[in-house]
């Protein structure tokens, strides 16, 4: 079985990367390399992140051949819900970074055409693949599979500190300072002792891509947090660390701009901070509700004040918090195992499936 994968980075260490197919594909012994555009494969798999304008190509010359090649696209991002003018823009980034040989008014464009031409569609939740189903009939909702990255699990639902709060907040800085705000006014709505934010991201806040516009994320976050109660740790992301923080705070929240794309995000990272251990508050996007709501948790909200009313709600007791999470870890074991994901991965990487 000959794979070539197109990863989010060349490192093949991107949270997409990892967690999902290099996971998979290391743990089942299975040799895969950095797809060379000139050479044959038996699978192919295509990352949001890669040239797709070139890959959407790869197939053409197989046309004529019994053994094609199984094309998997990674739609791990729903950038077909961008809006018309982030939409373009990404069309002129791509092109100038030399993403996409030529210049597409359209970057959905692209995208849909490499839809068109693979095999299965890859997707993150369940709304993304009600959408999905309608430009493709092979379409698979797969979880991330973090318990290899997990080094410390939460055991206690004591407050870390009495009279503190300490938040727990972890994801890519770029572009992300809508929700530093959101953090700083839910938790200055909150009372009853001092407030620590724990953020674990990169040490660089870049407006555009991840390379361009760039400043110290701890200068951003300063900036943000100044005359405020609110106390901010900063750590650069790191695979052993990551979890021992973490662990160590009372709760997390994931607050979420009006963004369409950062709206149809996935579940992933409410899952993971789960499996971790510690309760998290989230803005109310569909993904997040329906998985709250099928842990029969209701720690959601559409507006500011309903998300600090549920931060409230669950640093006011011990109890909350480990019924919390109760409900939660037998929603992970019910809908999240180990032998459910690798399933689902063996049966993408069956050449009969085609």
């Amino acid at each position: 079985m000959k794979i070539g994968v197109v990863p989010n980075n060349d490192e093949f260490d991107h949270p997409a990367d990892r967690r999902r197919y290099v996971h998979y594909l290391n743990k089942s012994g299975i040799i895969f390399e950095k797809a060379n555009f000139n050479k044959d494969y038996d699978f192919l798999y295509v990352s949001i992140s890669g040239n797709l304008a070139l890959w959407a190509k790869y197939k053409e010359r197989y046309r004529n051949s019994k053994n094609k090649p199984k094309i998997i696209f990674d739609l791990s991002d729903d950038l077909l819900k961008d809006t018309w003018l982030k939409n373009f823009l990404r069309s002129i980034l791509y092109f100038f970074q030399g993403k996409n040989p030529s210049f597409f008014l359209s970057y959905k464009q692209i995208i849909k055409k490499m839809i068109e031409v693979s095999d299965q569609i890859i997707c993150g939740s369940e709304e993304q693949k009600i959408d999905l189903n309608k430009l493709h009939q092979n379409v698979v909702v797969m979880r991330e599979s973090v318990s290899q990255e997990i080094f410390f699990k939460k055991r206690s639902y004591k407050l870390v500190r009495k009279n503190e709060i300490h938040v727990f907040w972890e994801g890519l800085s770029h572009g992300n300072a809508e929700c530093f705000n959101h953090l700083k006014q839910i938790l200055q709505g909150l009372s009853g002792g001092k407030v620590h934010l724990h953020v674990v991201t990169d040490p660089l806040y870049c407006k555009i891509s991840s390379k361009l516009n760039c400043t110290q994320t701890y200068s951003l976050l300063t900036d943000i947090f100044k005359n405020t109660d609110i106390y901010f740790h900063l750590y650069d992301w790191n695979l052993v660390t990551f979890s021992a923080i973490c662990s160590a705070c009372d709760i997390a929240i994931i607050p979420i701009p009006n963004d369409p794309v950062m709206m149809c995000k996935p579940e992933n990272k409410l899952l993971l901070l789960w499996e971790i251990g510690i309760p998290v508050v989230t803005t109310k996007t569909p993904s997040y509700e329906r998985v709250m709501r099928g842990a029969d948790l209701n720690f959601f909200g559409s507006n500011m004040n309903e998300m600090i009313q549920k931060t409230k709600t669950l640093i006011s007791s011990e109890k909350v918090r480990l019924a919390y999470m109760n409900n939660a870890a037998k929603y992970l074991n019910d809908n999240c195992s180990d032998n459910k994901i690798n399933k689902l991965w063996n049966e993408i990487f069956t050449k009969d499936k085609v």
